[in-house]
């Protein structure tokens, strides 16, 4: 699984293997343009509704098909951590693999 908040800046050689994607909220036109010949696959012109969509809102673009999917919750709680606590839980696991 590859994510990125900006799709547009992925390689074209690397937007070219992938095949099935979930696409959030893009609402700049930047972005937007630079993800066109990606989203001009599908048959469907999701352009316009994935400027709007809210939290929790994908468009799944596969094989030229385009899907709308709303996840009400979360897979997992996520929260940022501190350099310091990244460092310590990294440490953990190492010596827990050894």
């Amino acid at each position: 699984m590859l994510a990125t908040q900006s799709p547009g800046d992925l390689d074209y050689r690397c937007r070219d293997t992938i095949r099935t994607w979930f696409v959030g909220r893009v609402k700049e036109n930047t972005a937007l343009a630079k993800m066109k010949p990606m989203l001009s696959e599908a048959r469907v012109d999701a352009t316009g509704r994935i400027a709007t969509q809210e939290t929790g809102e994908f468009h799944v673009l596969r094989d030229g098909k385009v899907t709308r999917v709303k996840a009400d919750q979360a897979c997992m709680d996520t929260a940022q951590l501190g350099e310091d606590e990244t460092l310590r839980l990294a440490a953990r696991s190492s010596s827990q693999g050894s």
